[in-house]
């Protein structure tokens, strides 16, 4: 897995995710592109390029968001963190365990952007903790994994899973 392929995917999938993804009428929250393609790269690669990818989809998202800039990006390398050592104890490449990873991944991702935001006083987390986890973080939790089924394929494909380290 190349980290040049890494980078494509992220540039491809962080423009369907701020330009197509909008237009069409979701009947749940939007999908997290960038979330699923930086669990597929922790499970499938080095921890180094998962937090890396973490890192650099965060990014795409604070800059495109009206949220608290970084927040986005230290949960997704906290995301790549973790999910990079899910690897060493599970049997990754089978797609039920991919998508108990993606389905954990936004419910920590949902918890550290609420939290960060509710310690730096964002606007957003004026809601309260329990409105923001049934009506934030549980839909996108449904909506990424009906994604996930359909993306995690087409990412198998391209960037294939690379050997695994020995402890």
């Amino acid at each position: 897995m190349t980290g040049f392929r890494i980078g494509a995917m992220l540039f491809l999938l962080s423009l369907l995710q701020t330009s197509l993804l909008p237009l069409l009428s979701l009947p749940l929250a939007r999908p997290d592109l960038l979330l699923i393609l930086t669990v597929f790269v922790a499970l499938a690669s080095k921890p180094e390029k998962a937090i890396i990818t973490g890192f650099i989809a965060g990014l795409g998202q604070d800059a495109f968001s009206m949220a608290l800039s970084g927040v986005s990006s230290f949960a997704k390398s906290l995301l790549g963190y973790f999910g990079a050592n899910v690897r060493h104890s599970f049997i990754v490449s089978n797609l039920s365990v991919q998508l108990v990873v993606v389905g954990l991944g936004t419910l920590l991702n949902g918890f550290v952007v609420y939290w960060m935001g509710k310690a730096f006083g964002s606007r957003a987390t004026e809601v309260g903790a329990l409105f923001h986890f049934s009506g934030v973080v549980l839909p996108e939790l449904v909506s990424n994994l009906i994604f996930a089924c359909l993306l995690l394929p087409m990412l198998r494909r391209i960037l294939p899973f690379e050997e695994q380290d020995t402890y």
